[in-house]
């Protein structure tokens, strides 16, 4: 089946625009008014979450990207082990106590 604009399609534009315009209006003013009362904070903190958040999701797809087998690898910096390999601790901790359980860790290195 094909997907087809409805037929009504400009009408939602211009409601979706006019939406789109009283948000912003009613941000602006919020942020006009507030803006003393602690809400730079929050402009402030947002965006920094925001890249920080864009950062460990490319991260993640450029580790995805160089593994090519499950495991444990040793990170090429020095902040990413706090981003990686925190399940395979636990699960190794777990096992490590068990009778007749082998508990080995095979190391990946990462290029970047």
């Amino acid at each position: 089946m094909r997907w087809t604009a409805p037929s009504n399609w400009k009408k939602s534009i211009v409601i979706n625009g006019v939406g789109a315009v009283a948000t912003l209006v009613v941000l602006c003013v919020f942020v006009a008014t507030k803006f003393i009362h602690g809400a730079w904070i929050v402009i402030l903190v947002v965006p920094i979450l925001v890249l920080l958040f864009k950062a460990i999701h490319s991260h993640y797809v450029m580790v995805a990207k160089q593994l090519s087998t499950d495991g444990l690898f040793i990170p090429a910096r020095w902040w990413q082990p706090f981003l990686h390999n925190q399940s395979s601790l636990l699960v190794k901790g777990l096992l490590m106590f068990k009778k007749g359980v082998i508990v080995t860790s095979v190391t990946y290195h990462l290029e970047q």
